[in-house]
């Protein structure tokens, strides 16, 4: 009787032991991923971009670049640097603020100047003059250069109408949109953070 005892007792410990430790488990277990929806930005109220001229910082978040006279235009990229093998992105439609808007509320922009925008990551590219006006080259989807057009250069927010939340593209970047025409992928800057401004001689 009491080796029989004995073993229920043993069998009650080890079910109590089981069951607190499936409870600890399951209390620290991490919450359920959730998809992000992207109708809706990751952070509408933090500073997503600096723009530097003359000395002087202004900062804006996405509520501010969103009031600033945005603009909705189709446009792809394409990578002129494994042409005449045609390798292209896009054409997708782009929602953003124009680069010559945004950089007209600086005081006292000068005529000629040039910008060097700054990824998340560190990496950078200076733009010309004629190029924030839109004045690059320009291919069809065959990979054939077009002989007339323009497009805006602009920094976007949305991609198909969506936030680009992808946290590897956006939520800031260059793009060239029109009326679908495709410019060079070296263009198309990704994770934009920082804008500086450069007087011209």
């Amino acid at each position: 009787m009491a080796k029989t005892t004995h073993i229920i007792l043993s069998a009650a410990v080890a079910g109590a032991l089981l069951l607190s430790l499936a409870v600890f488990i399951y209390v620290n277990l991490p919450p359920p991923q959730t998809e992000q929806d992207s109708t809706t930005p990751l952070v509408p109220s933090t500073t997503l971009l600096t723009v530097s001229f003359n000395g002087s910082y202004t900062n804006y978040t996405l509520d501010d670049l969103e009031a600033l006279e945005p603009i909705t235009g189709s446009g792809g990229y394409i990578k002129t640097k494994v042409l005449p093998t045609v390798s292209t992105t896009g054409p997708f439609e782009y929602t953003g603020v124009p680069l010559l808007v945004l950089l007209e509320h600086l005081q006292g922009l000068p005529n000629n100047y040039s910008i060097t925008v700054t990824s998340i990551d560190n990496y950078s590219r200076t733009y010309t003059l004629s190029e924030i006006k839109g004045i690059v080259p320009m291919y069809n989807d065959a990979g054939e250069v077009l002989e007339s057009g323009e497009v805006t250069m602009v920094l976007v927010y949305k991609e198909n109408d969506e936030y680009i939340n992808d946290t590897d593209v956006g939520p800031l970047r260059i793009a060239y949109v029109d009326e679908g025409a495709f410019t060079p992928s070296e263009f198309w800057l990704k994770m934009v953070t920082l804008i500086e401004v450069t007087p011209g001689t």
